[in-house]
């Protein structure tokens, strides 16, 4: 949405994409300040309760990816906190306190279930982190 209103130069649409973004960053924050992706077992439909699990690292991937668009548009680092504090979902900075990523095989579980971090490290999940790292070291990002 952000980049729609970018590439249609549409400030009403990007506003709009802000304001739909920080809602996702409020409602996807615990009350100890990690970041908790919307579970896949239930999802979240309005005047609902949210799904904690089964978190996914596609989810956290998207994330991280339109928080850094938001920061290249905007500037705010506020934006880059927040990516950072998603990113660190990956690492151990979520509900279970368990890493995702492993860091002897390189690749990353397939998510985080109630009982503890799902041992599959699908493609999809390797590739979520791998592309969420590489988004992370970006030229601007570092500061």
């Amino acid at each position: 949405m952000l980049l729609s209103g970018q590439w249609l130069q549409r400030d009403d649409i990007s506003k709009a994409a802000l304001k739909c973004l920080s809602w996702l960053v409020k409602i996807q924050t615990d009350s100890k300040g990690n970041y908790v992706p919307i579970g896949s077992r239930g999802g979240y439909s309005r005047n609902g309760e949210r799904a904690i699990f089964d978190q996914e690292p596609v989810e956290t991937s998207s994330m991280i990816e339109a928080l850094i668009e938001a920061y290249n548009f905007t500037r705010d680092k506020n934006w880059i906190r927040e990516a950072r504090r998603c990113f660190k979902w990956f690492l151990g900075g979520n509900d279970l306190n368990i890493s995702l990523y492993d860091y002897q095989t390189g690749g990353c579980r397939d998510g985080l279930n109630a009982d503890g971090a799902n041992q599959n490290q699908g493609a999809e999940s390797t590739l979520a982190w791998l592309l969420s790292l590489l988004s992370m070291m970006g030229p601007d990002l570092e500061k």
